[in-house]
């Protein structure tokens, strides 16, 4: 009687310490795919570019500095474009080009209505003739207007709409402040500029860029940015990027 208890005690104690050991050896084998899996968002997350302050530059890279993401290797090839964003005038309007006009709200009767702009960016057509809304969208409560510049007078112009025939009306004032965007070449990098790259990124962050765009410190310098990862608008009136689309 005494064996048999002894016997059953010993088995009761094997299969414990067996349960025991199969939980210790499983926690390691799972921990490691559960890590894996936790750190390949995050990756997945990176975004496709980069956006600051230019602080060197080389042949073929510079360094892009973010208060919120450190400091960003970007690459550049001849293939690279390169558009920059300065002040302009209302006589820089021209038929043909490309516009986006932020103002104050309209009523709420007449959304399609004229806006009165407190900004305008100018930028060139597209090769087909078109508007990309790539690198336009004006956010916050402002009424906007983004198309193709059909005419213009001494107090504003007019942009066609979309793929259709609407057009608006785009008013502007003495306070009206303007912008235009240009190309041009990794020349116009300097120290001190603000930048936005995009391109993919690779495992160290470093962005392999198709293409860069420059623009002065506005008031709050380069935060903000307009590259689709910061606050939206930029000092100069250049906006994130939308969803590529086309006008005209």
């Amino acid at each position: 009687m005494n064996r048999w208890l002894f016997g059953l005690s010993f088995g009761l104690v094997a299969v414990v310490a067996g349960a025991v050991s199969a939980c210790g050896n499983a926690g390691p084998s799972t921990a490691g795919p559960a890590a894996e899996s936790s750190s390949s968002p995050a990756a997945a997350a990176r975004p496709p570019g980069a956006s600051g302050t230019v602080a060197a530059v080389t042949a073929s890279s510079l360094q892009v500095q973010n208060p919120r993401i450190g400091q960003v290797t970007v690459t550049f090839t001849p293939a690279t474009s390169f558009t920059r964003t300065g002040p302009a005038t209302a006589a820089d309007l021209v038929i043909g080009d490309c516009a986006l006009a932020v103002g104050v709200p309209r009523p709420a009767g007449d959304p399609a209505g004229p806006v009165t702009a407190t900004s305008v960016l100018i930028s060139p057509a597209a090769v087909d003739g078109g508007c990309t809304a790539n690198g336009f969208g004006a956010p916050g409560r402002g009424a906007r207007a983004f198309g193709k510049i059909t005419s213009i007078s001494g107090g504003g112009f007019v942009v066609h709409i979309g793929t259709s025939n609407a057009t608006r009306s785009v008013t502007t004032t003495q306070t009206t402040t303007f912008s235009k965007t240009v190309a041009t070449d990794h020349s116009a990098l300097a120290v001190g500029e603000c930048v936005t790259a995009v391109g993919p990124s690779d495992d160290t962050g470093a962005v392999a860029a198709s293409s860069i765009s420059i623009r002065q410190p506005g008031p709050r310098g380069c935060q903000g940015g307009f590259g689709g990862r910061g606050t939206g608008r930029t000092g100069s009136g250049q906006v994130r990027p939308t969803p590529a689309a086309t006008t005209g």
